[in-house]
């Protein structure tokens, strides 16, 4: 055998480690993992990928609680009744209860024994539900009207209205059919009033009952002006029509010149009014 040169032992080498390589490649385009396609469950560097499961939530939702609003509430099933006591409806006030305030007109004299406030602050109280009643009213006063000492609904809700209030109700007022075209700018008022010294305050508004006259353009003008300036307020309107609550014939009377609610009259307003209060008082709070 004759002896290797020199540079044929390079070539041999060179070769050896060509083929090297060239094994090395093929094994790696074999075996080399797959390239990772967006979107099928991987991650950037340092973040944790999560894979959803059907039917579970995260940690973070399974642990917060349920939003419950008014709406998701039961259906109120509370209905009022005339007492056998005349002298039963201020005893619907429970010291302690929740602060709830009642701001009317002449069409009820708000305030005595069995009115409708006190009707409804009775049944409240048998569901549970108890109330701390505080009522102003007076003859002729309105959203702009103003009563025989010059007062409307603002100067009412001021006079009543406390940083403790939880819920004001509004009633009316027919007395502002006259220049319904100030309905609007009063009930702003009136409410601008509550908002500042009860920001808290759950605020109810119970549009003006038609007395006969259902078709009149000023009843409709002044309800409209209440829808507007309520949805503005972001405060309950319950319109009469909206709500089937329209007063029947035997639910007014004519006396000292005044027209004024009878019994059935002040049950009907009351159970105009006690679903919204039974929710308003019953919700959670923050609700």
């Amino acid at each position: 055998m004759l002896p290797t040169s020199p540079l044929r032992r390079v070539q041999i080498a060179a070769t050896g480690v060509l083929a090297l390589a060239a094994v090395a490649l093929v094994g790696w385009l074999l075996f080399k993992p797959a390239p990772a396609v967006e979107g099928a469950g991987t991650a950037p560097a340092g973040s944790v990928a999560s894979v959803p499961v059907s039917g579970a939530s995260t940690a973070q939702e399974s642990n917060a609680a349920p939003e419950i609003l008014p709406s998701a509430l039961p259906s109120p099933t509370l209905t009022a009744t005339l007492p056998t006591s005349a002298a039963a409806g201020p005893e619907a006030s429970v010291a302690g209860g929740a602060p709830v305030v009642f701001v009317g007109d002449g069409l009820d004299p708000a305030g005595t024994a069995n009115d409708w406030s006190a009707l409804a602050a009775t049944a409240l109280a048998g569901a549970g539900a108890p109330v701390e009643r505080s009522v102003a009213a007076a003859d002729g006063a309105g959203w702009a009207a103003r009563s025989s000492d010059g007062r409307t609904f603002a100067d009412l809700v001021d006079q009543v209205v406390t940083p403790q209030t939880r819920v004001l109700v509004l009633l009316g007022s027919r007395n502002d059919l006259a220049a319904p075209t100030a309905v609007g700018e009063g009930a702003e008022r009136a409410l601008r009033v509550a908002r500042d010294k009860a920001p808290q305050a759950e605020v109810v508004i119970v549009g003006p009952p038609a007395l006969g006259d259902t078709t009149s353009a000023a009843l409709a003008s002044t309800r409209r002006a209440l829808s507007a300036a309520t949805a503005q307020a972001g405060v309950v309107y319950l319109d009469p029509v909206a709500t089937g609550g329209e007063l029947d014939a035997d639910a007014t009377t004519t006396t000292d010149g005044s027209v004024r609610l009878t019994a059935a009259g002040q049950v009907q307003l009351a159970n105009q009014v006690l679903p919204v209060l039974q929710r308003l008082l019953t919700a959670p709070a923050g609700s």
